[in-house]
C-alpha cells in the first residue's frame, strides 16, 4: 500500500531551483560553519555539492566516489559520505577564497 500526498499551489511554492548534478540528488545535509549556512547534496551521478544557502549557488563540488552516492552525513565541518562503491568517506569542508573539499581519508567496507 502507497499512499500518495498531492500538494496545490496554495500548500506549496516553489522559491528557487538548484541545478548543478547530472543525475538523481540522493540526499541533502544542512550545515552551519561560522555562523554561515550551506546545503551538501549528494547524487547518483557520483559527485558532493556544496552550496550557499542564501544565494543557492553552488560553490564547489567534487567527484566523491566511483559508483552511486547514497548517503551524507554532516557534523559541523566534517561530514560523510557512503556509496554503493562500498566505502565511507570523511570529508572536511574548508571555506577561505576558494572553497574546497578535502578528502580526509576513505573506509572500506
Amino acid at each position: 500500500y502507497q499512499r500518495r500526498v498531492r500538494g496545490d499551489s496554495q500548500t506549496f511554492e516553489k522559491v528557487t531551483e538548484m541545478g548543478g548534478h547530472k543525475d538523481r540528488v540522493k540526499c541533502l545535509e544542512i550545515i552551519d560553519i561560522d555562523g554561515h549556512t550551506y546545503v551538501c547534496s549528494a547524487s547518483f551521478d557520483k559527485t558532493i555539492c556544496l552550496w550557499d544557502f542564501q544565494s543557492h549557488n553552488c560553490l564547489s563540488s567534487v567527484m566523491a566516489h566511483s559508483l552511486e552516492i547514497y548517503c551524507l552525513k554532516a557534523d559541523g565541518r566534517r561530514f560523510y559520505s557512503g556509496s554503493r562503491d562500498g566505502i565511507i568517506k570523511l570529508w572536511k569542508v574548508k571555506i577561505d577564497d576558494e572553497t574546497n573539499f578535502v578528502d580526509s581519508q576513505g573506509i572500506s567496507g
